[in-house]
């Protein structure tokens, strides 16, 4: 049956489409994902394959772009006919061209059909049974930030706490510094099944679950770190998280990255107006596309990993992020001008596959909900323990840094009301929305 479905869906999709530019390639891994999860596929050597692998080889044979083969291979020896790919999980026998060795490993999806054992780490773990009787398992957790931020502290602490509380019957593999693909493919990954855990902004993954966008509006949270969490942890926070359900995720909470600050080339930004004609640099945001517009400035995504060639060269005159992005990534090298405005989170969210979770044993989900907590904690405390370190070298480096005054802050957030009203506007959204205003109310009064 597994065999007559896989030709069913090789003949209805991948015949059509192969060779097309515009393929849509979430239909295609979310095609192969099934297959290799849910079959133990092998090389003849006895090498393992996994879905991503095959999602980038597919990806690169369609692309027909040379240039991405840095991408998906982390190095080439011997002229080139052996791969070692990025993840380390597998390593692939010399083939005389590319379509060959794709090929190849697409016909070993029907080998697959025939038999096999073992597990893959995405599989799910059948319920019942004693406390603890479960098949090992491995835990895929991407993020983007360096091995020396406040994040990757926090899931180092994530991966500890999980290995020790299981005896080691549950490891994590961290995959940090954006190894797993740019900001939205990890979040794609993770909805399909690819990667098991994700630390993504939530402006990343509000195109994919638009109520969790409320955590972008501009100057909705309170200026005060300690209060911001508060609000962040409550139940209107717990809120937020439940509706990433809608994409299919579990949302586990919300990790720190600080507040955002303007960086410039050579302009001073006091109040809206002063964005006029300033291109600056965004994420792939409704809300924060809308945000600058709603300013005056020209608003233009640009991915993460080519911000800094885009300062550099001028593509862009400026950009937002929070004081340890901006340091960690140099680009108080190649702006001049840096705001502290207070006028948007970085926040974090920590989320998994909803089915993927769903599906793990009891004892291993509440080990999870701990060590997101511990780790969440880890990196808080990481966080500000370095930013005023971080805040002092961008300021020794010369650059114009200067923070915005309580009036200039009331201008701004004026200013902001209405993006709040027209961008989070469906009934459900304005429901939620005065929650959440209520809340930092509360704390606020506190």
């Amino acid at each position: 049956m597994v065999l007559i479905d896989f030709f069913y869906h090789y003949l209805a999709l991948f015949i059509p489409i192969a060779g097309s530019k515009n393929t849509d390639m979430t239909i295609v891994r979310s095609l192969l994902t099934f297959y290799v999860k849910k079959l133990n596929i092998k090389l003849l050597v006895n090498y393992q394959v996994s879905s991503l692998v095959l999602m980038k080889f597919i990806e690169y044979f369609w692309s027909k772009q040379t240039k991405k083969m840095s991408e998906f291979f982390c190095k080439i020896e011997n002229k080139g006919k052996i791969f070692q790919f990025r993840r380390g999980e597998c390593e692939v026998f010399k083939k005389k061209n590319l379509a060959m060795l794709i090929f190849s490993i697409l016909s070993l999806l029907v080998l697959a059909a025939c038999g096999g054992n073992g597990s893959s780490s995405g599989e799910t773990q059948e319920s019942g049974g004693e406390e603890g009787d479960y098949d090992p398992i491995t835990i895929t957790f991407s993020h983007n930030q360096p091995v020396d931020s406040p994040e990757h502290e926090g899931a180092l602490k994530f991966k500890e706490v999980v290995e020790e509380e299981t005896d080691g019957k549950v490891t994590v593999e961290l995959y940090p510094a954006l190894q797993l693909g740019s900001l939205r493919e990890q979040v794609e990954g993770t909805q399909i099944g690819e990667i098991d855990i994700t630390m993504q902004p939530s402006a990343v993954v509000s195109p994919f679950v638009d109520d969790i966008k409320a955590v972008d509006l501009p100057y909705l949270f309170p200026t005060e770190t300690e209060k911001m969490y508060q609000v962040l942890d409550s139940e209107v926070g717990d809120e937020l998280l439940g509706t990433l359900e809608q994409g299919g995720f579990k949302g586990l909470g919300f990790w720190p990255g600080g507040y955002k600050l303007f960086t410039t080339n050579g302009v001073e930004i006091h109040q809206p107006s002063d964005f006029d004609g300033v291109t600056m640099r965004t994420m792939e945001s409704p809300i924060l596309l809308a945000q600058y517009e709603e300013w005056g400035g020209n608003p233009i995504p640009v991915p993460y990993a080519e911000l800094y060639n885009a300062l550099q060269q001028g593509v862009v005159d400026g950009q937002e992020n929070p004081l340890q992005t901006i340091f960690l990534n140099n680009y108080h090298e190649v702006q001049d001008t840096i705001i502290e405005s207070h006028h948007g989170l970085m926040a974090y969210v920590l989320l998994t596959n909803q089915s993927w979770f769903e599906g793990l044993p009891a004892s291993v989900q509440e080990t999870i909900i701990a060590a997101e907590e511990a780790g969440r904690t880890t990196a808080r405390e990481a966080l500000a323990d370095t930013e005023d370190e971080y805040r002092q070298n961008i300021i020794d480096s010369g650059v114009n840094y200067y923070e915005l005054t309580d009036e200039e802050i009331a201008a701004f957030r004026e200013a902001s009301l209405p993006i709040h009203e027209e961008h989070y506007n469906t009934p459900e959204q304005q429901e939620l929305l005065q929650k959440i205003y209520d809340k930092i109310e509360e704390v606020n009064n506190q």
